[in-house]
């Protein structure tokens, strides 16, 4: 099926950190030429056949498994390289991106290797849903799905052909599997590193040059991400019920990681964003 769908940005939305403006799958994608570039910043998933990307003066290939992502106002031209080029997309913006792109590892825009594309394609298939239905619920949780696919950068993209990061991740599975699916009880570094079958001292040394932060970094990003969805979905919910639920071992360490990461505490983030959706 061939979708694809454009927000209306709404004033509860330009008040949200992340935005999501547009997405679409299973889409068939035509010749696009923009020297000027694109307003916002865009994911571009090959799904089927393949493509090409022009971009700063090089061709790149877009093959299955891969996906271009484009940083906006940045002069791009893509366009099939098979008789039919199927792909799946979304495109956001939100506040200092660049800064938290780039800590996720994507510096700049170009094509990468996804590690799992099939969950890419399932948030950006719950994103068109969440434009189509247009709510003031449906607005904040696309915020979150938003932040949520920025975490996925962590360890779902990776430089286009590179070798050791495929062997890094690839080794790093069962750890992963263990955080996004146990993050709310406590994790220790030895059962991480048990699962992969490493010491503890190269687990920790092989995470982080996969993906540039501790594993304890990596955790936290998961648990304050789930948070998030907590403390907009379900806004009477208390910040402690919200710490116990996330993993985190007291309600002020909790509020400390959040207003790193967020700049604010978890109440002045949900007051914020629940005022917009009301006002």
């Amino acid at each position: 099926m061939e979708l694809a769908v454009l927000s209306v940005m709404s004033s509860i939305e330009k008040e949200l950190p992340y935005k999501l403006y547009g997405a679409g799958h299973d889409y068939v994608q035509r010749e696009s030429n923009r020297p000027f570039g694109f307003p916002v910043y865009q994911i571009i998933l090959c799904t089927q056949g393949h493509g090409a990307l022009e971009l700063n003066g090089r061709t790149h290939s877009i093959l299955p498994g891969q996906a271009a992502v484009l940083y906006p106002d940045e002069s791009h031209h893509y366009y099939p390289e098979s008789e039919t080029w199927v792909i799946s997309w979304v495109s956001f913006g939100g506040y200092q991106l660049r800064d938290l792109l780039s800590k996720m590892n994507i510096k700049a825009s170009g094509v990468y290797d996804v590690e799992n594309p099939e969950r890419l394609q399932e948030k950006v298939k719950k994103a068109v849903t969440l434009l189509t239905e247009q709510t003031t619920v449906s607005r904040l949780e696309s915020s979150v799905l938003v932040y949520s696919i920025i975490l996925d950068c962590y360890y779902l993209f990776h430089k286009q052909g590179d070798l050791l990061y495929k062997e890094s991740a690839s080794a790093l599975t069962p750890a992963m599997n263990i955080i996004r699916d146990e993050y709310r009880r406590s994790i220790s570094l030895e059962e991480l590193a048990s699962a992969c079958s490493m010491s503890v001292q190269h687990f920790c040394r092989v995470f982080k040059e996969s993906l540039s932060h501790r594993p304890s970094e990596y955790i936290n990003s998961i648990r304050i991400m789930k948070s998030v969805e907590l403390l907009l979905n379900h806004p009477d919910m208390k910040i402690q019920d919200i710490t116990e639920r996330t993993g985190f071992k007291s309600e002020s360490y909790f509020c400390m990681v959040f207003k790193k990461k967020e700049g604010m505490t978890p109440g002045q983030f949900r007051k914020k964003h629940l005022l917009s959706s009301s006002s």
